[in-house]
């Protein structure tokens, strides 16, 4: 990962917001603190799109923000972040990226992989098997012409290689923490789980939103919260999910040497970045 002035400045800055925004939390090893600002000079007024690695609450994120009664705009949400940013996708929208701890994030893909091959199937066992992604881009057209109409039925397949499961998160969040079109804001699922009013109102008042900001204010609790946030796959309820991930009840998934490897992948700058430890 080529570290940036622009990733120095922001790792300095969470470091001290992490320092100053500490919330105690009944799980044994997350503390909450502020979403990450990676690039926003006014979102106000602007429709949100959901970002982020499939498998790190997206889903959950949508389902708060649906009963803000929010504009959410669903394009590619899982797409790779180069290819977005290349294609000039995250402009004009207020990019909210969920992230989630990566070895906690490879148990979600084993129940859930979608679009993840890798050549052995049981990647939690194997650290350093080579997996894929495929990918699939779908073009949409601008307007109603003919010409346009076709376009709409065209399909790019996207075929990547990595070289591990956890290259495909150190190369995910390497890549948004480069983005500098649009409003990105990047959201730790951990935070969401201890705090899910607290993370989202400061995510929108980041962003400029005040009318958001303050409807926010009067709300006491969700309804999203008693239900799983996925209607596919062996969704957790909330109260699962928080004593999963805050708890790390992941580690028993593992055996210490398969641990140990796969911490070994993890960027350590990124890590550091997220206030992650490993394992």
């Amino acid at each position: 990962m080529t570290v940036t002035k622009n990733m120095l400045w922001m790792l300095l800055l969470n470091l001290f917001r992490i320092g100053h925004s500490l919330e105690e939390t009944d799980g044994e090893y997350y503390q909450w603190h502020v979403p990450y600002v990676i690039s926003c000079r006014d979102g106000g007024g602007r429709p949100i799109q959901i970002r982020g690695l499939m498998n790190t609450g997206t889903n959950f994120l949508r389902t708060l923000l649906e009963e803000e009664e929010k504009e959410i705009v669903e394009d590619r949400k899982h797409m790779l972040p180069w290819i977005l940013e290349r294609r000039g996708r995250p402009k004009n929208q207020i990019n909210l990226i969920m992230v989630r701890h990566p070895i906690s994030w490879i148990t979600g893909m084993k129940k859930a992989p979608y679009f993840l091959n890798c050549e052995q199937r049981d990647y939690m066992r194997f650290p350093d098997t080579k997996c894929q992604l495929n990918l699939m881009w779908k073009f949409t057209p601008s307007n109603n012409s003919q010409k346009q109409r076709k376009i709409a039925h065209r399909k790019e397949r996207l075929d990547v290689d990595f070289s591990s499961i956890i290259d495909i998160w150190n190369q995910y969040y390497s890549a948004y923490l480069q983005w500098q079109e649009g409003c990105a804001l990047l959201l730790r699922y951990e935070d969401l789980l201890i705090n899910p009013k607290k993370s989202i109102q400061l995510a929108l008042s980041n962003v400029h939103d005040k009318h958001f900001s303050a409807v926010i204010q009067r709300r006491t609790t969700y309804s999203a919260l008693n239900k799983p946030a996925k209607t596919h796959g062996h969704s957790r309820s909330f109260e699962s999910a928080k004593a999963f991930n805050l708890q790390k009840k992941w580690h028993s998934m593992f055996s210490q040497d398969q641990l140990n490897a796969h911490c070994k992948n993890v960027n350590a700058t990124l890590l550091s970045f997220f206030a992650y430890t490993c394992p």
